[in-house]
């Protein structure tokens, strides 16, 4: 995909996204063997929403493993994340099992919701915002002992980039970045 069509693409679908985010789209009706029409991208989004949940659980499980490995089994967490976000794990990993302290993430997410889609750098990004439960994540220190990972921040929004490697195909997502909001009334 050329640099001119990447960013043709991106303003059909941020021209579409606008049109259709204050009106219900209407359920497309073609004749009997017919194709419907192609063309124009259009973003479906509770596709996009569902693939992005499911970015988001793939990453999780492989941060587990990073964090159970110590920051050596990085496999799992090259196949959902772009290079920067990889060695930014890696290193936590590394650190937590330098210091004997063991993650366990245990999260939940729900209200996941489509927030952006745009083009940095000829790449094409889209950002989700979804509520995250760390209510059942814990710490194991070296003696053994658990706590909670955020006993004063069980919920929090967060703003999730990903990086959407196969644009034609609006598919390959790997987390790019991840921004939480904390504080009062940021919590979901």
């Amino acid at each position: 995909m050329t640099p001119r069509t990447l960013s043709a693409t991106v303003l059909a679908l941020i021209c579409t996204l606008s049109l259709t985010a204050c009106i219900p789209l209407p359920i497309p009706v073609t004749e009997p063997g017919r194709p419907a029409p192609s063309g124009s991208p259009v973003v479906n989004f509770i596709a996009t929403e569902a693939s992005a949940d499911a970015t988001i659980f793939a990453y999780w499980n492989a941060v587990a493993e990073t964090y159970t490995s110590g920051g050596v089994d990085l496999e799992a967490l090259e196949a959902v994340t772009t290079e920067s976000t990889l060695r930014d794990e890696e290193s936590v990993a590394k650190t937590f099992a330098a210091s004997g302290v063991m993650v366990i993430p245990e999260y939940r997410l729900s209200e996941a919701q489509f927030e952006q889609l745009y083009v940095e750098n000829r790449q094409l990004f889209l950002v989700v915002s979804t509520c995250i439960d760390y209510s059942l994540a814990r710490v194991v220190d070296s003696a053994g002992e658990q706590k909670h990972l955020r006993p004063d921040a069980p919920r929090a929004v967060a703003h999730v980039k990903m990086r959407v490697d196969d644009p034609d195909k609006f598919a390959g997502l790997r987390i790019a970045g991840w921004t939480e909001m904390l504080g009062p009334g940021m919590g979901c």
